[in-house]
């Protein structure tokens, strides 16, 4: 009875794995598909394997940190993040410095390099990255906000270095969705160390009195 056992939990332990399997190969050709229509809509001349996305959080022009996402084959790569503090931005309110140091720290931090590099903001944040990064040669996207076809509305639209008016990519596209989700992830992750940063400088000031 219990070899029996033994052979009943072996095989459904074999199913169970090859049903993993299968849903893993069919996430990996839907991530693909994912990142050939992203290269297309982008204009890109391979896919992107490897995003990064910076963001920029502050509490009133202090504490500024800094943060990275890294998506690797359409997946989110947790043990790729980072985050920054950029005492050199304090007190300015500046978030295009901010964004430029932080640039520069990815810069001397060296490869990988991403082939490209989701930015929040429109194009004064994807110009400043792009004078920094330039020389690595991976392409630069930022997400904004912009007037919505309906009017008093605002919606994400992106934008790319040297060009005026965003990419024709239609709201709710699985290509712009997409960068919404990287984007979203970046700003997430930015606030929580935005949080841990606030959460020091009230046990400094605890620690003083």
């Amino acid at each position: 009875e219990k070899r029996a056992l033994l052979e009943t939990v072996a095989a459904n332990a074999r199913e169970a794995f090859a049903t993993h399997k299968l849903r893993r190969a069919s996430d990996f050709d839907a991530r693909a598909r994912g990142l050939k229509e992203l290269q297309e809509a982008l204009d890109l001349p391979e896919a992107p394997l490897r995003i990064e996305c910076y963001d920029i959080s502050n509490l009133q022009g202090n504490q500024v940190v800094g943060s990275m996402v890294v998506f690797e084959d359409g997946a989110p790569v947790p043990q790729h993040y980072r985050h920054y503090a950029l005492p050199e931005a304090e007190g300015t309110g500046d978030d295009l410095r901010a964004l430029t140091l932080w640039a520069q720290r990815r810069l001397a931090a060296g490869p990988p390099w991403p082939d490209l590099v989701v930015v929040d903001g429109g194009q004064g944040q994807v110009a400043a990255v792009a004078r920094v990064l330039g020389e690595v040669g991976c392409a630069i996207v930022g997400v904004a906000k912009g007037p919505s076809r309906r009017a008093g509305e605002l919606e994400d639209r992106a934008v790319v270095p040297g060009r005026k008016n965003p990419l024709p990519l239609r709201p709710g596209s699985p290509e712009l969705l997409f960068l919404q989700r990287v984007r979203d992830a970046a700003h997430r992750f930015v606030l929580s160390g935005q949080r841990a940063s606030r959460r020091g400088g009230l046990a400094s000031e605890l620690e003083s009195l």
